[in-house]
This record gives structure tokens, C-alpha cells and sequence, in this order.
């Protein structure tokens, strides 16, 4: 097994830096396609925050059931191409409609059920918990360098500097996993797409990926830009990064004792992100109270974001796991979408408390049914 360390290593790493392009934009962009040709509405706006969402949802089945096939380092490779493709387009955009464009390109790289599977495929199913919260870690920790990167660098350079920022660490990626060597095929025969994600563990973990990146693709999109009516938006990672180091005082207990979805840490995680997803909201232009907010939501994400990929890995049949992973990661980046666009068009035709109830509903949907599978 040391062995394989570095391999998995180099994968969390590239993970990290693939992850740091997504997330670098997520806090920037509502503001600043507010300002580009062509946004009316705030379903425009929402439109480019969760344009990414919707490739990569209809991407990821396709990425991992091709990587069941043909290998994971030829389909990572071919993802990341076209994400740094995607930044690119993003770097040129002079209007809402051409932003949007580049934010589709992107999602069309769609690597994460692939680089999850890479790392199963690494670890024996003893250490594969291990192997998994190390992946998962690796966006953890991009997400929190971005939170505190992306305001000052669209502050300092502007959209196009973030996009081309994320653009450099689509190549850094794609530079790290270029020397791995490819893992063996399975030797079990790719699974069919209808088994590999039939198992009810796995759709549980899909439905809870789609419910947590709804919530946070919706928080991007409002939070934002209620926080720059009081604060400069160079300064948003004063709020952003304190609410995620205190989210970790809760999230690491909760971290230690999650696996999965029957386990008690599993739905506390739920509830502490959904509170703060209604909390953050309903803050206004308040600092304090988002930022309060943002710190229960964080705690829970974190554990999720964790603990997700991890289950769906130990739920999915052998020979098929790239295909269960893509069909949870699909799940994860429609939320992603909705989240974005739906929440826009619910903001702009009937207000925040709609955008906010559809969000609980969902959290609510999920805690019931995991509280029904709990009981099986």
C-alpha cells in the first residue's frame, strides 16, 4: 500500500487545483455579470452562476462509464482539456450570453466521478475510507483558499483574471495526473448503467449531492450581492473565511464519527446546514449574520462533502463504479444548476422567502427520507 500513496496524493492535488478553478468563481460572479451587457434579471444573472451546473450534470454519467472503459487517466485527461477550454472562452466574455457559454464549456470537463473512482481503484476497500476523505479534503480545502482568494483577485484582475486563474489550475491538474500510471481495467466487466446505480445507498447520496449544491449555488447567488450593499466586494472574504474556520470547531466531531447515511452524524450534518442555509439568507445585508449563517452551513458541507463520495464509493458494484459515481456527481451539478437558476428566476418573480423555501424544502425532503432509511 505505501506504494499507491503517492498516486493518491497527486490525485487529491490535482483534485485541489481542478476544484480552486471552480470555486475561485463561485463568490464573484453574480456581481460582476451584473455589470456585463445584456443582464435585465436576476435569472440572467443566476443563469451564469449555475450554467457550470447543468454539463457537468449531464457529463458525469458519460465521464465515469467511459472511464469503466477506456481508462481513468485518458477520460481525466480529456475533462480537463476542456474545462481549461471553457476558462478561456470565460476570459473573453464581453456579455452576459458569452459568460454563460464559457460557464457550459466548463462543466462539460466533467472529472470528479472520474478522479473518485481513480482513487477507489487505488485503495483496497479497507483503506478506501481513508483514500476517499483525503479526495474529499482536497476540495474542502480549495473551496476555503477560494473563499479567501476570490474577491481580492476579481477585485485586483476581474472576472477574466479569475477566469484565467482558473484556466492555470486546469493545466496544473492536468500536469500532475499526465505521469500517474494508469490503474489496471476492473476485472470485473463494466457494469450496466441500470445496476451500477440501482443500489438504494447510492441513491440517497445522489439526492443528498443535489439537495447540498442546490443550497450552496442558491447562497452564491444571493449572498453576494446582498453583502455589497454594505461591504466592498475585495472585502466579502472577511465574512467568507472566519464562517468556514469556525464551521471546522463543529464539523470535525461530526467528521470523525459520519460514514454513512445511517449514521446520527449524517442527518445532525443536514440540519446544521439547512439552519444555516435559511440563516444566511434571511441575514440581509448584515455581515455578522451571514457570516453566522455561512458557519452552519459550512459545518455541515464540509461533513457532506466528505462523507457523500465516500458512501456512494462503498454502495457501488464493482465494475461499475465509475457509473454510480458519475450518477451521483450528475445529481451534485444539477443541484448545482438549479440552484443557480431557478433560485434567480424564484428571486425575481416572488422573493426571497420563495428562493429560501424551496431550498428548506428540499433539506426537508432529504432528513425524511433519511430518517425512513435509517429505519430499514
Amino acid at each position: 500500500m505505501p506504494a499507491l500513496i503517492p498516486p493518491v496524493v497527486a490525485l487529491a492535488a490535482a483534485m485541489f487545483f481542478r476544484m480552486f478553478g471552480v470555486f475561485v468563481a463561485l463568490p464573484v460572479v453574480a456581481p460582476f455579470a451584473r455589470e456585463l451587457p445584456g443582464t435585465q434579471a436576476a435569472w440572467a444573472i443566476g443563469a451564469a452562476v449555475g450554467a457550470y451546473g447543468i454539463t457537468q450534470a449531464l457529463c458525469q454519467i458519460p465521464a465515469g462509464a467511459l472511464a469503466d472503459r477506456v481508462g481513468r487517466k485518458p477520460a481525466l485527461a480529456c475533462a480537463l482539456l476542456l474545462f481549461i477550454f471553457g476558462s478561456v472562452v470565460c476570459v473573453f466574455a464581453n456579455h452576459i450570453a458569452v459568460l454563460i457559454l464559457g460557464r457550459l464549456l466548463q462543466g462539460t470537463g466533467a472529472v470528479a466521478a472520474v478522479a473518485a473512482a481513480w482513487v477507489s481503484d487505488l485503495a483496497p476497500p479497507e483503506k478506501r475510507p481513508r483514500a476517499m476523505a483525503t479526495f474529499g479534503a482536497a476540495i474542502g480545502v480549495a473551496f476555503v483558499v477560494s473563499l479567501f482568494a476570490a474577491a481580492p483577485l476579481a477585485g485586483a484582475a476581474g472576472i477574466d483574471g479569475v477566469f484565467a486563474v482558473a484556466a492555470a489550475a486546469g493545466l496544473v491538474s492536468l500536469v500532475l495526473i499526465l505521469p500517474l500510471p494508469s490503474p489496471p481495467r476492473a476485472a470485473a466487466a463494466a457494469a450496466p448503467l441500470r445496476s451500477a446505480v440501482a443500489p438504494p445507498e447510492l441513491k440517497m447520496c445522489a439526492f443528498g449531492a443535489f439537495a447540498l449544491h442546490y443550497a450552496m449555488a442558491a447562497l452564491f447567488l444571493q449572498i453576494p450581492l446582498a453583502l455589497s450593499e454594505t461591504l466592498p466586494l475585495p472585502q466579502h472574504w472577511k465574512v467568507y473565511v472566519p464562517a468556514f474556520a469556525l464551521s471546522l470547531i463543529p464539523a470535525v466531531p461530526l467528521l470523525m464519527k459520519v460514514g454513512k447515511p445511517r449514521s446520527p452524524a449524517f442527518p445532525a450534518s443536514v440540519i446544521l446546514a439547512l439552519c444555516g442555509f435559511v440563516f444566511a439568507l434571511f441575514a440581509g445585508e448584515n455581515p455578522t449574520g451571514v457570516g453566522f449563517g455561512l458557519l452552519l452551513f459550512f459545518a455541515g458541507f464540509v461533513v457532506l462533502e466528505a462523507a457523500l463520495p465516500s458512501a456512494a464509493s462503498a454502495a457501488a458494484p464493482d465494475g461499475g463504479r465509475g457509473a454510480a459515481l458519475g450518477f451521483v456527481m450528475t445529481c451534485e451539478f444539477l443541484g448545482v444548476f438549479c440552484g443557480g437558476l431557478v433560485s434567480g428566476i424564484l428571486l425575481h418573480f416572488a422573493g426571497l422567502a420563495a428562493m429560501a423555501a424551496a431550498g428548506g424544502i428540499l433539506f426537508c425532503a432529504w432528513l425524511a427520507a433519511l430518517f425512513r432509511f435509517r429505519k430499514k
